[in-house]
């Protein structure tokens, strides 16, 4: 690969391919090596959340390896308030059209799944 047809933004970062060689703006080219970036990780993505799963179901609250511990947090049953619902009566009242209040909560809210619990992956001290 020679520099007209390869980026490297700084450090480590391996080198990609350009647009068949064509001048690309700087943006342009951060542009391609975000893409880059999340597609070499898309498979690491997919095997952390396969392992999050399997860790939630072992019902365990910490698990200890030999070079991380894992914390396991649960939802709690009990009641839950219908936010969505009261936020749509509060944008009824307000005048919001469906387009403004779809706007409006995919701009608010992040995408998560109900009763999934939470894993937190730490270093164990003294370990390197």
């Amino acid at each position: 690969m020679n520099a007209s047809t390869a980026l490297k933004l700084s450090g480590n970062m391996r080198e990609i391919p350009l647009n068949n060689g064509k001048a690309t703006s700087l943006l342009g080219q951060m542009v391609d090596r975000l893409g880059y970036v999340q597609a070499e990780m898309a498979p690491l993505k997919t095997e952390e959340e396969q392992l999050k799963v399997q860790l939630r179901a072992s019902k365990e609250v910490e698990i200890e390896g030999d070079l991380f511990r894992a914390t396991i947090s649960y939802p709690q049953p009990g009641q839950k308030t219908d936010w969505e619902t009261v936020a749509r009566a509060i944008a009824a009242k307000a005048g919001l059209t469906t387009k403004q209040w779809d706007k409006f909560v995919s701009s608010a809210t992040a995408a998560t799944k109900p009763g999934e619990g939470r894993v937190s992956i730490k270093s164990r001290k003294g370990t390197q």
